[in-house]
Formats: C-alpha cells, sequence, structure tokens
C-alpha cells in the first residue's frame, strides 16, 4: 500500500512538472489537466477569500459619500455577477449565501471539468439554471438565488449567454494574470508582447460589452509591473472605434488581504473600473489607491502612470510585509529575554521561489549557503549564521521553491534576505521570511541544539 501510494504521489509530482506554469495558457485542454492534477476535486481559492471579495464588491458599487451606505450604494444582493475564470473557486456560491446573498450569477470557465466540480460539489440543485436572469424562485418564503453555469473561452467573444449590458458587476480573481505571458514581467526592461496586449482589449472589452451602465469591472491580481502596465492602458484606452474609453475616468486599486493560509507574503490588489463615459467638463484622468483599513475614502491620487502606480503598490507590499513580520515576531519572541549580553538568535525559515522551473534548486541552495561557491553569503555573517535543513517544496504547477533553516542574529534576518536575492535576481523572483515558523533561540547550547550539533547530552 505505501509503496502504491508513493507510485501516485511521484505520478501526480511528475504531471505537475509537466503543467510547468500556467501563465499565458488558455486552452481547455491544459485547464482540464491542471484542475484534475493540481486540486483534485477540491476548490481552489486564488489570492484572496469571498468576504475579501464582497468588502471590495461593496465599496466599488457604492458612490455615496455618507458612512452609513446611503448615497448611490447598491447593496450585493440586489447585483447580477458574472465569474470570469472562475474555475472551481466557490466563490460564486459564497456570495450566494448568507450575509451576502447574491440572487443572480453567471459563472464562466474554459475547463468543463472545473465547471462539473462546482455543479457537483458546491451548488443546491435547486439554485442551478440555464439562465441566471431566469425569474427568481420563491420557496416557502425564501427567495432562492439563481446561478447558470457555462463552458466557454472569455478570449473567443461574445459570450452567447451573456447579453448587452446585463450584469452589474464582472469579477475576475485570478484570471486576468493566469491569462498574461508572465515574460512580460520577468525582466523591468521586457515590452509587453502583443498577444497580451490583444487578450487585454478583449477582456476588457467583452466586460464593457456585458456591463449595464455604472457596472464595475473587478479585477483581483498580484499587481506586478506587466500587470499594471496593461490595465493602466486598457483602462484609459479608447473604445476601439476612436471614442472615449467607456471606463470613465478613474481607474480604483484596492488592498485585499490574502488568504489566511497563505504564508508567501504577497498581497493582493483589486484593480477596479466603472462603465461610463467622460464627461465633458470631467477633470483628469486619475488612478485612486484605497487601503484596507478605509475602502470607501482613497488614501492616494495619482496620474495614470505606471512607474508611480508600481511605486505606491511596492509602498503597501513594504506594510504589508512589515506588518506581517511585527505581528510574527511579537508572537514569537514575547516573554523571551536574553540573561546575558549575547546575541539574540532565531531559528529562522526562509522561502526562495525561483522565476521558474528550469532553475536548478540543488545549485541554488549550494550558492546560497556558500559551499565552494563564488561567493559565500555565511561569510558574510562572521559567525552569526548556522545553516540547518535545506528542502524543495512544491507549489504547484510543476514549480518548486527552497526553503532554508537557518539560526541568524535577529538584527540580520533581512539582511541576509536582501543579500539572497541580490546575488540571484537572475534567478530568484522573492525571498521571504516565514514569520510563524521562525523562534528564538538563546545561548549556544541552544544554537547548537537547533542546528543538529549539539554535543552528546545536550
Amino acid at each position: 500500500m505505501a509503496e502504491s501510494l508513493k507510485v501516485h504521489v511521484d505520478d501526480v509530482e511528475a504531471r505537475q512538472r509537466m503543467l510547468g506554469d500556467p501563465c499565458g495558457m488558455g486552452n481547455s485542454e491544459y485547464w482540464d489537466e491542471w484542475f484534475r492534477v493540481v486540486s483534485r476535486g477540491k476548490r481552489f481559492e486564488w489570492y484572496c477569500d469571498s468576504d475579501a471579495v464582497a468588502a471590495v464588491l461593496s465599496a466599488a458599487m457604492c458612490v455615496g459619500d455618507g458612512d452609513d451606505g446611503g448615497g448611490g450604494c447598491r447593496a450585493l444582493s440586489s447585483l447580477c455577477l458574472l465569474h470570469l475564470g472562475s474555475g472551481n473557486s466557490g466563490l460564486p456560491v459564497d456570495l450566494a449565501a448568507p450575509p451576502y446573498g447574491v440572487l443572480r450569477s453567471s459563472v464562466v470557465d474554459i475547463s468543463v471539468v472545473a465547471v462539473e466540480e462546482v455543479k457537483e460539489g458546491q451548488i443546491p440543485p435547486e439554485w442551478i439554471v440555464e439562465d441566471a436572469t431566469t425569474s427568481l424562485l420563491v420557496a416557502a418564503g425564501v427567495v432562492v438565488p439563481r446561478i447558470s453555469l457555462h463552458v466557454a473561452d472569455v478570449l473567443d467573444p461574445p459570450l452567447e449567454f451573456a447579453g448587452d449590458s446585463l450584469f452589474d458587476a464582472v469579477v475576475d480573481k485570478g484570471l486576468f494574470d493566469a491569462l498574461m505571458d508572465d515574460e512580460d514581467g520577468k525582466h523591468p526592461s521586457s515590452s509587453l508582447s502583443t498577444p497580451s496586449v490583444e487578450k487585454t482589449r478583449t477582456l476588457f472589452g467583452e466586460s464593457a460589452r456585458v456591463l449595464a451602465d455604472g457596472g464595475c469591472y473587478v479585477c483581483i491580481s498580484l499587481g506586478e509591473r506587466h500587470i499594471v502596465k496593461l490595465i493602466v492602458d486598457a483602462a484609459f484606452a479608447d473604445d476601439g472605434g476612436g471614442g472615449a474609453s467607456p471606463w470613465g475616468n478613474t481607474l480604483r486599486i484596492y488592498e485585499v488581504p490574502p488568504l489566511p493560509s497563505d504564508s508567501s507574503g504577497m498581497r493582493p490588489f483589486a484593480f477596479v473600473v466603472t462603465k461610463e463615459r467622460v464627461s465633458d467638463d470631467g477633470g483628469g484622468l486619475a488612478v485612486e489607491f484605497y487601503r484596507e483599513d478605509d475602502l470607501r475614502r482613497p488614501s492616494t491620487t495619482v496620474e495614470p502612470d505606471v512607474d508611480e502606480v508600481v511605486d505606491i503598490l511596492d509602498e503597501s507590499r513594504c506594510r504589508f510585509k512589515e506588518r506581517t513580520k511585527t505581528s510574527g515576531s511579537a508572537a514569537a519572541f514575547g516573554g523571551n529575554d536574553n540573561d546575558d549580553d549575547s546575541p539574540r538568535m532565531s531559528l529562522a525559515r526562509i522561502h526562495v521561489k525561483p522565476w521558474d522551473d528550469g532553475t536548478d534548486l540543488t545549485s541554488l541552495a549550494v550558492r546560497i549557503r556558500g559551499e565552494g561557491s563564488r561567493y559565500c553569503c555565511g561569510g558574510e555573517f562572521n559567525g552569526d549564521l548556522t545553516w540547518t535543513e535545506t528542502e524543495t517544496v512544491p507549489m504547484g504547477y510543476g514549480l518548486s521553491k527552497l526553503v532554508l533553516s537557518c539560526v541568524v542574529e535577529d538584527g540580520r534576518l533581512e539582511e541576509l534576505c536582501n543579500l539572497i536575492r541580490e546575488a540571484e535576481e537572475n534567478f530568484v523572483q522573492s525571498v521571504d521570511i516565514d514569520w510563524e515558523a521562525t523562534v528564538p533561540v538563546m545561548g549556544v547550547p541552544n544554537v547548537l541544539k537547533y542546528a543538529g550539533k549539539a554535543p552528546t547530552g545536550q
């Protein structure tokens, strides 16, 4: 039994490696296999949970100035939603259930496997209809949500089930990132590829067609530089016929809390455009940025300049990482004081993510640990760094990362990560500290113990 299980696990990992990075993949065969191998029947959520999406939707559909939600605010229950590239996410069902009560939704994905998983495992049969605009069903005094499911390619418009000006909001949670080739963003000097630009025009164009006036396209993304440029350009482009942009004067960007289970430290953002014509006397074009703790009032407003927008997102990421570090560090070190003047040491865990599956992780680990390399990370720390364990951990999509453990002086942990990042910039996209797994160790015996070098009897 154990041997057969190992064969199965090895087979799954091999299939994941064959799938590779999903960025830029837009064919149904790929995504059918992706859902069979990666999610394996379990709902897979990109970036954030349903509560976070509901909060952004509520803010995006609220144009009133009152704190009481008055003015032009609309209740989620009154909206008709289109979920683009939803996969087997539980978002449509979560939003249909209390407390949100969205009564009309359409779900579309290119993968028949994903759509069937949603149909068979998530939605009550009485909720499913051919057309989400079907008259609402009232059963025992309760209005029953209506959800329609569709297998279609959003890049091959028009979506036959979606009429013009039918929906109040289009929700895209991770689809935009998945469709765009990450070759555009691997290096800042890279120019945007023509396929990515064309896919962006198609996605924005079809969203504008199916949205009612005042409706919103909500795109939840990690906001990498190439994604920012594609969205900024599309938000303020003309309507394709030489007319004004269908998206008005403003692009709004909201901070979004990541999934509680996500230890990567990567913050997602919601990019929101509203279908409205630019008024003749309207002001200049603007990008408004909203912090997580106040989704109703912009904290910053800038011109639609990609560099300025990227700088704002980078500042947000830094604040988020600092907050995560502070809370994790406080939990790890609370109540622990040194009894002497020796440096406070930590057993730390560091996650090193490569750019792609072509990186030799074994060689990367050797270089980082300073074993016979042309540079030596450990040498920079003059004995205040002891490496312990090194693991290769699958991330999905055929990609893996290095997870390295070490004992290091507290104040130099970020210095170590920066050193790794700078030395391996051609191979490494991020170096993050797992604060929840970082614990204090005091004194030489403990350092040796955690390093696995304690003398007998220690």
